[in-house]
């Protein structure tokens, strides 16, 4: 994260710190805010330096890790800032980010938190118990699935979740896919594949367009097997219904591409905001796919696209480009039918 190199700047004592007067980055987010406030305050940051570390990575990457130092206060200066962002200005990619800096940069405001957090509980409390709850599902209720070969993470778990809980036991995994009851499913790429991770070789993001396509022709091929199953009435009306859905999905140059399933009438599609709000947040839309077939077809989709590609340090977006217009797909196969009948 940018504030894990500013630390590291502060540990050791970087003599480029004391050499300028003012610091300022391209946007507002919690890792952000606190590589700020860190680069005014060294000494202070030494104070917090676990703390600060955690709540940068839990508000980046979304991965609350209960085992590392200072992540606990780490959760909850992230669940302050998120609760003081949502109630004073707006949400992240709402609105625009100017008028948060001042209220969060003002003079003690932070070190007040950071020394008193209790004092602060009702601002922070709601959110942080939610995280716990939900990974209490996880441990109790959940079911993971782990592709090491290529870093697929799957979570099921009854309801949609908190992120910082979601994403925990996804740690040192890129590519997520989360499955709820009632066929509600999602599949996210992770910000780690965004940025320059040094922390770890990661693999080339991947385009998702072919397997959007691919998600669609299944959804239909399943709605009409259903279809032949049921009778009458109910029939019509459940295939008008389904006819309705389509998968969608960004491209790799967003921040965190969101392949889900959305009502292709609805007059509005899903914004932004909506898909960087936690999956408990959003209308999560029920498929006809069943979990065990779409976790087929994404490993599937996934193994044939990193054929004899090695995790490697720091992609650049020209190496991503290149290496997702090398993926030939006209001899990926895909059983439709195999995918239905194993379903049912």
């Amino acid at each position: 994260t940018t504030n894990a190199m500013g630390h590291s700047a502060v540990k050791q004592g970087h003599k480029t710190l004391p050499c300028h007067k003012k610091v300022s980055v391209n946007h507002f987010d919690i890792d952000a805010f606190i590589s700020v406030w860190s680069a005014c305050n060294p000494s202070l940051t030494k104070d917090f330096f676990d703390a600060l570390l955690q709540a940068a990575a839990i508000g980046d990457f979304r991965e609350f890790d209960q085992t590392q130092l200072g992540s606990d206060l780490g959760l909850k200066i992230c669940c302050w800032i998120n609760t003081m962002e949502r109630r004073l200005f707006s949400r992240p990619f709402e609105d625009g980010d100017e008028d948060k800096w001042p209220y969060f940069m003002q003079e003690g405001r932070f070190l007040h938190f950071l020394r008193n957090p209790d004092e602060h509980e009702e601002e922070w409390k709601e959110e942080y118990s939610r995280v716990k709850s939900d990974l209490v599902s996880i441990e109790e209720l959940g079911r993971i699935r782990c592709y090491d070969d290529i870093s697929l993470c799957v979570v099921q778990v009854p309801e949609p979740i908190h992120y910082y809980a979601l994403f925990s036991v996804s740690k040192g995994y890129d590519v997520v896919l989360s499955g709820y009851s009632r066929n509600r499913h999602e599949i996210e790429q992770k910000y780690t594949q965004f940025v320059n991770l040094a922390s770890r070789r990661t693999l080339p993001r991947l385009e998702l367009a072919t397997l959007c396509k691919t998600l669609n022709e299944l959804e239909e091929y399943a709605a009409k097997a259903a279809e032949r199953r049921t009778i009458g009435a109910m029939r019509r009306r459940s295939a008008k219904k389904e006819s309705q859905m389509t998968w969608k999905c960004e491209r790799v140059v967003d921040t965190g591409p969101l392949l889900r399933l959305e009502d292709s009438e609805s007059p509005e599609a899903m914004t932004r905001a909506q898909r960087y709000a936690h999956p408990y947040e959003r209308d999560i839309q029920s498929s006809k796919i069943k979990l065990n077939s779409m976790e087929r077809l994404l490993v599937s989709y996934m193994t044939h696209s990193y054929n004899g590609v090695t995790p490697k340090l720091r992609w650049t977006w020209n190496d991503i480009h290149h290496f997702n217009k090398s993926i030939r797909y006209d001899n990926w196969k895909v059983d439709f039918e195999s995918l239905v009948t194993a379903a049912l």
